[in-house]
């Protein structure tokens, strides 16, 4: 893994943006969750889940809302495009995305 592109890749985030899977594996290859394990360890982007209708593929918010939200006692919630019933424990329902942080200095070799 090499160090410095992967902070020449973060120097095209700002704070507070999401770094998709799909764009790490489009830059990383088959290192992309190698990437993404660093990136969290290093403190330089934190992981979020985020719901998606497994019927209709729309993404429907963060889990840790429906988890901190009385809904996830049910296990069950609705997706506000399609209206279809889906359980927050399906993991075919949940997106992983980074989130850049403001911990990001220039990569000297």
């Amino acid at each position: 893994m090499d160090i410095k592109e992967i902070y020449s890749f973060l120097n095209k985030y700002k704070k507070g943006e999401y770094i998709y899977y799909g764009v790490l594996h489009r830059f990383f290859g088959n290192k992309a969750t190698e990437v993404a394990n660093y990136l969290v360890k290093n403190g330089l982007a934190t992981e979020e889940t985020f719901l998606r209708c497994p019927v209709c593929d729309f993404r429907d918010g963060k889990l840790s809302d429906y988890v901190n939200d009385n809904s996830y006692e049910c296990n069950v919630t609705y997706c506000s495009a399609c209206g279809a019933e889906y359980r927050l424990d399906n993991e075919d329902a949940h997106d992983t995305v980074w989130v850049r942080t403001d911990k990001l200095t220039s990569y000297c070799s």
